[in-house]
């Protein structure tokens, strides 16, 4: 966008050999760019779907694939209710190590419903070592438990949609996971740029308070001084993301 907005509907889907790239606010007037790259192969399954009508942070179980696949992210997208929209405070979906579930996260401060936000200078990611971030499978497991508690009945809801594929085992050559407290990767190794890169998941967070959107993308083979975009208008605000991936055949 050439601007920053809240969000209503955030994602890109795969719509056969094309992409569906979504990103509004309530009134879904704004122009904004967008890209994407993606594998194909005879050897990945049909695209599969998830959906699910959510609130905060939760897990999706995913319907059982061939015995020892491994299930890669294609595409997603988060949808609040028509005629809303709201700030964001942390965004995620990732793809379980053992593949039978995904993650999915869209929170924001919920307004003046919780005045108690304007306090939480951070997310306590200062008490948190390199080893420690890398050491998470799922990164928000730690990241959101130094959030504010939420009353779930409070929460605002939200629609969302997974796509993903399932690759067999042989074609995976290793997972990697990169995180950081900067845009740059803080810990973890990126891949290389001729690698062949599938998504397990992101998740992003602000560290100070949620915020409008500009720009959310991720980019690891591409860019490696800003694997990851995460802003509003300005990059004043601290951030905490992880990214996992695998390297690919």
């Amino acid at each position: 966008m050439g601007t920053d907005h809240k969000v209503n509907t955030l994602g890109v889907l795969v719509q056969g050999q094309r992409a569906e790239f979504i990103l509004r606010d309530r009134d879904a007037n704004d122009p904004f760019r967008a890209h994407a790259t993606w594998l194909q192969s005879p050897s990945y399954s049909a695209t599969q779907e998830v959906s699910a009508h959510a609130s905060g942070d939760v897990k999706i179980d995913l319907p059982a694939g061939p015995a020892g696949h491994v299930a890669l992210l294609q595409g997603f997208q988060f949808k609040r209710a028509r005629a809303t929209d709201a700030n964001v405070r942390l965004v995620a979906v990732q793809v379980a190590e053992d593949s039978r579930s995904v993650r999915v996260a869209l929170v924001d401060d919920q307004g003046a419903d919780f005045r108690g936000m304007d306090g939480v200078q951070s997310l306590g990611l200062a008490a948190l070592t390199l080893g420690e971030l890398l050491a998470l499978p799922v990164f928000g497991a730690r990241l959101t438990g130094t959030l504010p508690e939420f009353d779930e009945r409070r929460l605002r809801t939200y629609t969302v949609t997974v796509q993903y594929v399932w690759v067999p085992p042989s074609l995976v050559l290793g997972a990697g996971l990169v995180a950081g407290t900067t845009r740059m990767a803080d810990a973890g190794t990126l891949p290389d740029s001729n690698d062949k890169v599938g998504l397990r998941g992101f998740r992003f967070a602000f560290g100070n308070s949620d915020h409008h959107l500009r720009s959310v993308g991720v980019d690891l083979t591409g860019n490696q001084r800003q694997p990851i975009l995460f802003q509003d208008n300005n990059l004043d605000d601290p951030v905490a993301w992880s990214v996992g991936f695998v390297r690919l055949k």
